[in-house]
């Protein structure tokens, strides 16, 4: 179902090889989250919107603390309830979580459903 759902334009390359810069996508709100989701999301800055994967969800274990990576050995951090990992796609883009830490539930807009098409906005 589409209903409220919006369209969304990508700009920048974190996301790539499968969303792509210049590219509209439909996003809509969803009640639930999964590991994998793509979503968008407020940023940092008040007028910033972010899309990223959501690779760990609310009870995941994470490998990592304080941007490092925990051994195996060590007890490793779960995710709380109403949190959530975010990545960008393209490895070498860091600005997700791995810089600014767990997004907050009520910072997520929606989830990205649909491709449309290039824009030819400049």
């Amino acid at each position: 179902m589409l209903a409220h759902c919006f369209a969304i334009l990508i700009t920048g390359t974190s996301m790539e090889p499968v969303l792509h810069d210049g590219h509209f996508y439909t996003a809509c709100p969803a009640d639930t989250v999964h590991a994998g989701d793509v979503v968008v999301f407020r940023g940092l800055r008040p007028d910033e919107v972010l899309v990223k994967r959501a690779t760990g969800v609310p009870g995941d274990s994470l490998g990592w603390r304080f941007g490092r990576e925990v051994p195996a050995r060590e007890q490793r951090p779960t995710i709380p309830e109403g949190h959530y990992y975010v990545k960008s796609d393209k490895y070498n883009s860091r600005y997700d979580s791995r810089a600014f830490g767990l997004i907050e539930r009520s910072r997520i807009i929606g989830t990205v459903e649909l491709r449309h098409r290039k824009s030819n906005c400049k």
